[in-house]
């Protein structure tokens, strides 16, 4: 009961600050850093109440931290909610009834964040962020969750492809793959956001223009030929390359 007061009282600390102190860094950094921290406690049942409060469309949560990182100038801040975000929606390995059931509570919630133009949010922070470079640690970190957070919504936002575009983040994409294609920890979210650009026509001809074939021949060579589902989504790329060029 403790921790639920606790999780409770953090977000209505949260929606209060929304509505009365849009401009106040510092507590909006206090208390997504008090959420983080939750969210990485040993505790399992402090990390679950607060996932739960998450997933709960009532609290507006995700709304909220949404909002928040659209408007924040804050790397620590911003930092913070994309890593909350992340473990809200990125699926987890595990056995157990339990960890089925968040799985199916991560897959709701990407659908809610894509309902709230949360795909919108997370392309154009990323295109920031990767417009940085600027070697800080948390704009890596946060580089990192954006990319898995979009590798979680990419295959369910029916209109992903078209919002990449829109938004002119086909190059950025295909730049951190060019990147970070022999980063094991981002490898697989990078292919699987690519395969969703590569099925689509448009998006596929200005991948192809900008080089990605040739890059995918490095991240074919970097990856072997081994079967392994990043294999598999490369080769599924390379395949959608080849339909839609």
């Amino acid at each position: 009961m403790a921790d639920e007061a606790t999780s409770d009282c953090l977000f209505e600390r949260l929606r209060l600050h929304q509505q009365r102190a849009p401009d106040s860094t510092e507590v909006a950094r206090a208390i997504t850093a008090r959420i983080n921290s939750r969210l990485t406690s040993h505790d399992k049942h402090v990390r679950q109440c607060t996932l739960e409060k998450l997933w709960n469309k009532q609290t507006g949560a995700i709304q909220m931290l949404l909002s928040i990182l659209e408007t924040s100038r804050d790397v620590a801040t911003s930092t913070y909610i994309t890593s909350i975000l992340r473990e809200a929606l990125c699926l987890k390995q595990g056995k157990g009834k339990k960890c089925s059931a968040n799985n199916i509570a991560r897959q709701q919630c990407c659908q809610h964040l894509i309902s709230l133009n949360g795909t919108q949010v997370m392309l154009r922070t990323i295109i920031t962020t990767h417009g940085k470079r600027d070697g800080n640690v948390g704009t890596e970190l946060m580089l990192h969750d954006l990319v898995w957070i979009l590798a979680a919504l990419s295959p369910k936002d029916t209109k992903f492809a078209m919002k990449v575009r829109m938004l002119g983040c086909v190059r950025t994409m295909h730049l951190i793959l060019k990147g970070h294609f022999t980063d094991n920890k981002l490898i697989f979210p990078l292919l699987v956001i690519m395969k969703q650009l590569a099925k689509n026509p448009v998006t596929t001809s200005i991948l192809i223009r900008d080089g990605a074939i040739t890059t995918y021949e490095r991240v074919l060579v970097s990856l072997g030929f081994i079967p392994t589902a990043r294999l598999r989504l490369c080769l599924d790329a390379i395949d959608y390359f080849s339909k839609n060029s």
